[in-house]
C-alpha cells in the first residue's frame, strides 16, 4: 500500500524498495533494520482491504525486535484499532453510522521515545498464532506483560488481570517461542503490552458503541415460549493527552466503559402453586415451607405438569399419588449482566538532558458481573467483584551512546471476591439420579463453593544494564518477583444439603449432608491462608553480528522459583517417612516442597540472509524454559487436616436430618478426633500431597524457518 504523510508531520517517501523516512519521535529497540514497516495512517483513509501484501526488501520487514532467531509478530496503535470490537465490527462507516461514534482530535505523535519495533503483524497472522502455536502449550504458563511488568494471574498462571482499552495501547507484542534470556517465569508464549504516552499537542477520543436485540431473531426455545430477553450492550469511552511541561512531562489518560444486560433463556424444573400451597398448608413450621415461602421460583411451571406422588415418613420414602401437581418445567429468563469501568493514566517525564526518563502508569479495572449459567432459577445469585490494578514504573539513564540502565518496579492486583447472598441459607439440592423428580435446587449452580476471597498481590522489580561492544550488543540483569496470596476458599462453609426429591424436602427428610469444620470441635470453619513465594532470575544475552548477513542470539538465564509457605505456617501434607504407604502420616510443614535451585536455561538462535541480497531469511534456534509453579494446585493444600475437614452425614445411619438448619454453625456430631498419624479409624479424611522433591517444569524447544520474497510487495513464510 502506498505510504501517506501524517498531519502535521514530515512527507513520507513512496518510491518502491526504498524505507519510508522515519518518524524521529519513534525508536526501535536495538534492530538491525532501520525503519518500521507499518505507521499511523493519514486520517484521510476511511476503509481498509480485507488483506495487505508486504514487502520484506529494503525495509527489511521483520518478524523479531533484533533480527533474532525468535518468533515473534506485533501489532502497533492503529492497527489494533483496525480489529474488530465484540458487535461492532471494524472502522467501516456503515458500522460507525449503525453502532456508534468515535470522535478523534488530532492524531497522536508520541513525544517520549518508546520501545517499539519494525513490524506490525496482520489481524490473521496474529489470530493463528495465538490460536495455533499458543495452544501447543497449556496456558498456564504463559506470561503477559503490562509496560514490562507483570500482568498475570499467578495462582491460575497465563490469565491476564486487566485488559487494557485498545485506545490505550501503543503496541502488543507476541512471542509464541525461542524467548531471549531477558524473559523467564514462563515456558510458553509471551504477550507484552506497551501503553500509550502523551506528546506536545493534546489529542484525545471518544466512542460508543451500541448494541440491543431490536433486530435480533429469536431462538428455537424464545419463539416456543414468544418470550426474548432483554439484550443491551453499551460500550463507550475517551482518552486524552497532551503536554504538562512541553518537551519534558506529559500524560495521557483513558477511560473505558461497558453495561451489558445479557439474560439467558433456560429450562428448569420447578415446583407447582399447589405444591407450595400444600406444605404451607400441612406443615406451616417446616424448613421446607420457609424455603418455599421466601424462595419461589421465578416462574411457575408451564409444561409437562404432573403428580409424582405424595411425601411418606421415611428418607427415599414416597406414598401414591394424591391428585395434587407438584412439579413441570418452565423455560426462565436467567439475570446476567457486566458493569464494567476502567481507568488508565500514564505520565512521562525526560530530564538531565535527555539522558532520563521516567514513566509512571496506574490502571485500574472495577467490574461486576453476574453469569446466568452461576444464578438460579430462584433469588440466588452470584456476583462476580474484581477491582484489579496494576502499577508500573520506570527509569531509563542514558551513560553514553554504548550504555543504558533500565529500572523498572511494578505492582499487580488481581482479586476475584464472590459473597454469598443469604448467608444464613444452607445451599439444598436434589439427587440427580432421579430423573423427573429433583427440582431447581435452592442455590447458585455449584452454590457449595461461595463464598470466595482470593486477592493475589505481585511486586515486581527489574533492571538491565544495555552495553554496545563492537559487533556484539550486550543486554545483563536481573529481577526479583514477590508473590502473596490472601485467600478464602471454604467449600461446604454453608453446608450442602441433598434430599432425594422434593417429596422428602416437604417432610425435612435430608439424605446427606456435607459440612466444613473443625475437626476437633465441629464448628464451622473457613480456609483462609496467606500464601507466600519469592523468586528471582538472572540473565545475560548477547545478539552478536557476525557478519552483514549473519547474527547470533546467544542467551543463559538462572530461575529460582522458590517455594510456597503460609505466613501462620497452616500448611500440611501427606509425608512417607519409610518410603511405604502403610506408614504415611499427615503432618504440618513450613513448606511444601524443597526450593529447586539448578534451573540454568540456555539460548540460543540465529538470523542468516544467505546470498545477501535481503529476498531470503533463515531463523532458527533453540533452548530450555523453566515456568513457575502456580499455586493453584498447591494451595489446595488448605483442604488437608488437621486444620479443618468437609465431613458427611448420610441418612439413615447418621440422621442429617438432626443438624438441618437456617444458620449453621456447627454441630459436636462432626467432630472427627485424629490419631497420631493424622488419620482417624472414624472417619477416612480426603488430603492430598505434593512430592517433596518436586523440580520446576520446563519444557525444551526448538525451530527452523526460512523466509522468501517473491514479489516487491508478496512474501510467503515457511517455519517448521
Amino acid at each position: 500500500r502506498p505510504w501517506t504523510s501524517r498531519p502535521g508531520g514530515p512527507p513520507v517517501s513512496t518510491s518502491p524498495g526504498r524505507c519510508p523516512k522515519r518518524d524521529p519521535s519513534v525508536q526501535a529497540s536495538r534492530s538491525s533494520s532501520s525503519c518500521r514497516t507499518t505507521s499511523r495512517s493519514s486520517t484521510t483513509s476511511s476503509t481498509r482491504s480485507g488483506w495487505q501484501l508486504r514487502g520484506i526488501g529494503a525495509c527489511g520487514e521483520r518478524r523479531n525486535r533484533r533480527g533474532e532467531g525468535d518468533r515473534s509478530d506485533r501489532t502497533e496503535q492503529e492497527d489494533l484499532r483496525q480489529q474488530p470490537t465484540n458487535g461492532v465490527g471494524g472502522q467501516d462507516p456503515a458500522f460507525v453510522l449503525l453502532r456508534g461514534f468515535r470522535l478523534e482530535f488530532p492524531k497522536q505523535v508520541a513525544a517520549v521515545p518508546v520501545a517499539l519495533d519494525e513490524r506490525a503483524v496482520q489481524p490473521a497472522d496474529l489470530h493463528r498464532r495465538a490460536t495455533g502455536d499458543f495452544q501447543l502449550i497449556k496456558r498456564r504458563i504463559d506470561q503477559i506483560l503490562l509496560d514490562g511488568v507483570t500482568n498475570n494471574n499467578d495462582r491460575q498462571g497465563g490469565r491476564t488481570t486487566l485488559a487494557l482499552s485498545p485506545d490505550a495501547v501503543e503496541q502488543f507484542r507476541v512471542v509464541t517461542n525461542n524467548l531471549s534470556a531477558e524473559f523467564g517465569r514462563s515456558g510458553g508464549g509471551l504477550l507484552s503490552v506497551i501503553t500509550r504516552g502523551g506528546s506536545n499537542t493534546v489529542h484525545g477520543s471518544l466512542f460508543w458503541f451500541h448494541r440491543n436485540d431490536n433486530l435480533d431473531a429469536k431462538t428455537t426455545f424464545e419463539a416456543r415460549n414468544n418470550s426474548q430477553g432483554e439484550f443491551k450492550r453499551n460500550h463507550f469511552g475517551a482518552t486524552i493527552g497532551g503536554p504538562i511541561i512541553k518537551n519534558k512531562t506529559f500524560f495521557f489518560f483513558s477511560y473505558q466503559g461497558l453495561r451489558q444486560i445479557r439474560p439467558s433463556l433456560t429450562n428448569f424444573l420447578v415446583e407447582t402453586p399447589e405444591f407450595r400451597a400444600f406444605v404451607l398448608a400441612t406443615r406451616p413450621n417446616s424448613l421446607a415451607a420457609q424455603f418455599l415461602r421466601e424462595f419461589p421460583p421465578l416462574q411457575n411451571p408451564t409444561i409437562n405438569v404432573r403428580d409424582i406422588g405424595s411425601p411418606a415418613p421415611g428418607v427415599n420414602v414416597f406414598g401414591p399419588n394424591d391428585g395434587i401437581p407438584d412439579v413441570g418445567e418452565v423455560f426462565i429468563q436467567v439475570p446476567g449482566f457486566i458493569f464494567d469501568d476502567q481507568y488508565s493514566i500514564r505520565l512521562d517525564h525526560s530530564f538531565n538532558g535527555g539522558n532520563d526518563m521516567l514513566n509512571g502508569r496506574y490502571s485500574l479495572n472495577d467490574r461486576q458481573e453476574q453469569r446466568p449459567g452461576d444464578n438460579s432459577a430462584r433469588l440466588f445469585t452470584v456476583d462476580f467483584l474484581e477491582k484489579d490494578q496494576n502499577i508500573s514504573l520506570s527509569h531509563t539513564h542514558i551513560f553514553s551512546p554504548e550504555m543504558t540502565n533500565e529500572l523498572r518496579l511494578g505492582y499487580n492486583y488481581d482479586p476475584q471476591i464472590n459473597p454469598s447472598d443469604f448467608p444464613d441459607v444452607p445451599h439444598v439440592q436434589f439427587n440427580a439420579g432421579r430423573a423427573g423428580r429433583a427440582v431447581s435446587q435452592f442455590s447458585q449452580a455449584s452454590g457449595f463453593v461461595f463464598p470466595l476471597d482470593f486477592r493475589l498481590h505481585t511486586y515486581s522489580l527489574y533492571d538491565a544494564l544495555n552495553l554496545t561492544r563492537g559487533n556484539h550488543g550486550l543486554k545483563i540483569g536481573g529481577e526479583f518477583r514477590r508473590f502473596l496470596e490472601n485467600s478464602d476458599f471454604p467449600t461446604f462453609f454453608k453446608p450442602l444439603v441433598t434430599f432425594a426429591d422434593i417429596l422428602d424436602f416437604a417432610d425435612d427428610e435430608v439424605l446427606t449432608l456435607q459440612a466444613r469444620v473443625d475437626p476437633v470441635t465441629g464448628s464451622s470453619t473457613g480456609t483462609y491462608r496467606h500464601f507466600r513465594t519469592s523468586e528471582f532470575g538472572l540473565f545475560v544475552q548477547d545478539d552478536w553480528k557476525v557478519t552483514p548477513r549473519l547474527t547470533l542470539n546467544l542467551g543463559l538465564r538462572y530461575d529460582n522459583f522458590g517455594t510456597l509457605t503460609e505466613r501462620d505456617g497452616l500448611l500440611s501434607t501427606i509425608v512417607f517417612p519409610t518410603g511405604s504407604l502403610a506408614d504415611a502420616q499427615i503432618v504440618q510443614v513450613d513448606k511444601l516442597y524443597e526450593r529447586d535451585n539448578n534451573n540454568f536455561a540456555p539460548r540460543f538462535g540465529f538470523a542468516w540472509d544467505p546470498w545477501g541480497d535481503g529476498r531470503w531469511a533463515v531463523r532458527g534456534g533453540a533452548g530450555i524454559f523453566y515456568s513457575r509453579i502456580w499455586t493453584n494446585f498447591s494451595g489446595n493444600s488448605r483442604f488437608n487436616p488437621p486444620h479443618s475437614l468437609a465431613v458427611s452425614l448420610t441418612a439413615p445411619a447418621q440422621n442429617p436430618s438432626a443438624v438441618y438448619r437456617f444458620g449453621f454453625t456447627g454441630d459436636p456430631v462432626f467432630a472427627r478426633p485424629f490419631d497420631a498419624r493424622g488419620g482417624s479409624t472414624a472417619f477416612r479424611p480426603t488430603a492430598q500431597t505434593i512430592d517433596q522433591g518436586l523440580r520446576a517444569p520446563y519444557v525444551t524447544e526448538w525451530f527452523l524457518g526460512a523466509q522468501r520474497q517473491l514479489a516487491q510487495e508478496l512474501e510467503h513464510p515457511h517455519a517448521g
